[in-house]
């Protein structure tokens, strides 16, 4: 006797869209909670910004000002930004930032106060800025400490 080889194709289709609804509904419990307490799932302005949230761009966008900002970071010189302060009579260096400034006499800082002093100010200012945004998009959509899947407990937030 011969294998059955013919297949009750309805069977599969309805085996895949249970197992399609069951994605789709574990995709959608992270957001069935309110949000600070007063955002349903169902808020126009909370659907957009989980939708925001979970589009792989953003991701990457987010990636890339992590990556932009630490390449700014590598341009901070706390020696120059102590001295640009001390030239325009103000105090505030600490300890450790004397200490260098004592210790690399040599540094050169002639264009931190005129380019790269301002730009880095500039550049801090924007990224706070960025960062900022992104926290309170991923809040509002995701809510702040409370439920599964909140801003708090993903640990790329921290």
């Amino acid at each position: 006797s011969e294998p059955d080889l013919e297949t009750d194709w309805e069977q599969v289709m309805t085996a895949l869209r249970r197992e399609k609804d069951a994605a789709t509904k574990r995709l959608e419990e992270q957001y069935t909670n309110r949000s600070l307490w007063c955002l349903e799932s169902d808020n126009l302005l909370r659907e957009w910004l989980i939708k925001l949230v979970e589009w792989k761009p953003f991701n990457h966008f987010v990636l890339f000002l992590i990556i932009a900002n630490c390449i700014f970071l590598v341009f901070d010189d706390p020696i120059c930004k102590c001295e640009a302060g001390v030239l325009k009579g103000r105090t505030g260096c600490t300890p450790n930032e004397l200490y260098r400034r004592a210790l690399y006499q040599e540094w050169d800082c002639t264009d931190w106060d005129d380019y790269i002093g301002p730009t880095m100010y500039f550049a801090e200012l924007v990224f706070t800025g960025l960062f900022t945004a992104e926290m309170v998009i991923k809040i509002v959509a995701r809510g702040f400490a409370l439920h599964k899947h909140s801003y708090l407990r993903d640990k790329w937030n921290w």
